[in-house]
């Protein structure tokens, strides 16, 4: 190797492989206490000492004390995967390995049967909860009480604290429609954050269920970590979303309405959906923007996000926040993130691109969708093809169809009967 040997600096990496080397070298392996569906718990033992190395993989999350017993864990050192003894996050088991150590063999450390694990894997147990394992400066809290659980992510205890006493679950309540930012299937409505009063968070709660909905909801997490998952697996991926700081849920709840998610405020100049509204309606500028403008810059996102295998499933305008920065430069962000899908190995479908592409294009006319089309497809060196329309045109006829006979329009028929029968009062 050339150069000197002070200019050279040890990566995490070192200090990774460092710690793997002194606690694995000489050490017996034991047995697999969990080896599936993402989580891995493996037992060894070195002299007297026991030790658990454990991790998760692809943004999953488990919680120790899910886990293991209380006494099994106070007697326990938790260990960094570096080396250090574990400050933060300590309940969380996420894909930045730790190790459990003990120096004696515990009795009775495991839950659910733990002299059987041999013959019988542990199961994770925590509901396909995401986290992002690496946010910078910040940490991850849980809450359990009076039937409620969630997660808190907060710089310290004490703004966990904080959220959870001010934004406890057992007290927030969806206002009224007209002091909501939305009310419809789900209630939408903005609070000052406890942590700074300057400053707003959002809180989104499910307010109406369809009972179809209803039915194959039941099998899903709820809509609030559904929301939680999603804007982890953005970050995770470094896509911009209005960025999570809680998720509460009741435990066994029928209804599937009491579950709240709570994000930051995203301060936004305007939505896609606006810009392409004031296009579609014959204006070529918006705010100064050009529509060509607009959609080389929005198609490049747009083509990021898909690299990056995110399917979000409910790419409408209005879902798609925008800054204008210096020199017309456009930084977009993403809400309502409960549909979302992401994936962890090419390849990503072209029916998912398309998919997600029809609702963005809706409100365009067929020439200004066919070029951002061409402007999305050429980022990957392909052609806007006749038959990728399809999908643009079953899209338009399952709205259409929506309005006409679906809610909307059983709704603007009952609206259309009201007003002739008022005016044949009159």
């Amino acid at each position: 190797a050339d150069g000197n040997l002070e200019n050279y600096r040890l990566n995490p990496s070192f200090y990774a492989v460092q710690t793997v080397a002194k606690l694995i070298q000489g050490a017996q392996y034991i047995a697999p206490i969990a080896t599936s569906n993402g989580l891995e718990i493996h037992h060894f033992k070195k002299g007297n000492q026991h030790f658990h190395a454990t991790w998760v993989i692809n943004g999953c999350a488990e919680f120790l004390s899910d886990l293991y017993n209380e006494n099994a864990l106070k007697g326990a050192t938790i260990l960094h995967r570096d080396g250090k003894v574990l400050t933060i996050n300590l309940d969380l088991i996420t894909e930045s390995p730790i190790y459990i150590l003990w120096a004696n063999e515990p009795t009775d450390w495991l839950k659910n049967n733990a002299k059987g694990v041999k013959q019988k894997l542990l199961k994770p147990i925590s509901g396909k909860l995401r986290i992002d394992a690496h946010v910078h400066g910040q940490q991850y809290f849980k809450l359990e009480e009076n039937g409620w659980q969630g997660l808190v992510l907060a710089k310290n205890n004490d703004e966990a604290l904080k959220i959870m006493r001010e934004l406890n679950p057992e007290i927030l309540q969806s206002p009224q429609k007209d002091q909501a930012l939305r009310h419809a299937r789900n209630a939408i409505w903005s609070v000052a954050d406890p942590r700074n009063s300057s400053r707003q968070l959002t809180i989104k709660q499910p307010v109406k269920m369809y009972p179809h909905k209803a039915f194959f909801d039941r099998f899903k997490p709820s809509k609030a970590k559904r929301s939680w998952n999603g804007a982890m697996e953005l970050m995770r991926r470094n896509i911009a979303t209005a960025p999570p700081v809680a998720y509460f849920e009741k435990v066994g709840d029928l209804s599937l309405k009491q579950n709240f998610y709570v994000c930051e405020f995203v301060k936004a100049d305007f939505s896609v959906s606006q810009i392409f509204n004031a296009f579609a309606s014959g204006e070529t500028t918006f705010q100064g923007l050009s529509i060509e403008g607009v959609m080389i810059q929005l198609a490049q996102f747009c083509n990021n996000m898909h690299n990056r295998l995110i399917y979000f499933r409910d790419l409408s305008g209005g879902n798609i926040l925008v800054k204008i920065l210096p020199n017309q430069a456009l930084a977009f962000s993403l809400i309502d993130t409960a549909r979302l899908r992401s994936f962890n190995h090419p390849p990503f479908p072209l029916r998912y691109r398309l998919a997600d592409l029809t609702r963005i294009c809706h409100k365009l006319d067929w020439k200004n969708r066919q070029r951002f089309m061409q402007i999305y497809m050429g980022l990957s060196g392909k052609k806007f093809e006749w038959f990728h329309k399809l999908p643009f045109y079953n899209y338009d006829l399952k709205v259409g169809l929506k309005r006409r006979i679906g809610r909307k329009g059983i709704k603007n028929l009952m609206k259309r009967f009201r007003n002739k029968a008022s005016n044949e009062n009159h």
